[in-house]
C-alpha cells in the first residue's frame, strides 16, 4: 500500500472514528471493531490489502486518548447512567461492561453501591409491577415474579432482599 492511499485510509478512519464519538462515547474495544470494519470497506474500493491495518488503527486509537476524544472512563460512566435510565443492576451493568473490555478495575470503581442499588432495584419493580400499596403482604407467584424480574434485570439477592425488607414491598 502506497503512502499516499495509506495517508488517505487514516484520514479516512479518523474522520469516521470522530463521527462514531461524537455520537456517543466508545469503548477502545468496540471503536477498533468498528474501525477495522470501515478500513476493509474502504480497502475493498480501492482493492488493497495492507497487512498493517490493525497497526494503523491502533495508533489512530492511541493517538485518540491522547487528545481526549476516546476515554473509557467517560464511557464507562456514560453506559452506566444508560443503564440507570434502564433500570439495570449493578451485575448486568458489570457484565455489559466486561463485553465491552473494560478493565474490571474500572467497572467496580463506578457501579452504583448498595444504597443505589435497592434504589434502582425499586424503581425497576415499580415500573414493571406498578405501584406498592403499603406494606401489605403480597402473593407468593407475584413476589417470585418480581424476584425473578430483578434477579433478570442484575440485582443480586440481597439488594432484593433490602428493597422488600426496607421499603415497604413486603
Amino acid at each position: 500500500m502506497g503512502g499516499k492511499s495509506n495517508h488517505s485510509l487514516i484520514q479516512q478512519l479518523k474522520i469516521s472514528a470522530l463521527r462514531a464519538l461524537g455520537r456517543r462515547e466508545h469503548s477502545r474495544i468496540e471503536l477498533r471493531i468498528k474501525l477495522l470494519c470501515r478500513a476493509e470497506r474502504i480497502l475493498a474500493k480501492i482493492e488493497e490489502t495492507p497487512s498493517s491495518v490493525p497497526a494503523i488503527i491502533d495508533h489512530l486509537l492511541d493517538e485518540l486518548e491522547e487528545q481526549g476524544w476516546l476515554n473509557e472512563k467517560r464511557f464507562v460512566t456514560d453506559y452506566i447512567n444508560v443503564c440507570r435510565r434502564k433500570h439495570y443492576g449493578p451485575l448486568l451493568m458489570q457484565a455489559k461492561l466486561t463485553q465491552h473490555g473494560i478493565a474490571q478495575s474500572l467497572i467496580a470503581d463506578c457501579l452504583p453501591d448498595e444504597r443505589e442499588s435497592v434504589v434502582l432495584a425499586a424503581a425497576a419493580c415499580q415500573k414493571k409491577f406498578g405501584a406498592r400499596e403499603g406494606t401489605h403482604t403480597i402473593a407468593t407467584r407475584v413476589r417470585t415474579q418480581q424476584i425473578n424480574y430483578l434477579q433478570k434485570r442484575g440485582f443480586t439477592m440481597h439488594t432484593i432482599s433490602t428493597l422488600f425488607r426496607n421499603e415497604g414491598w413486603e
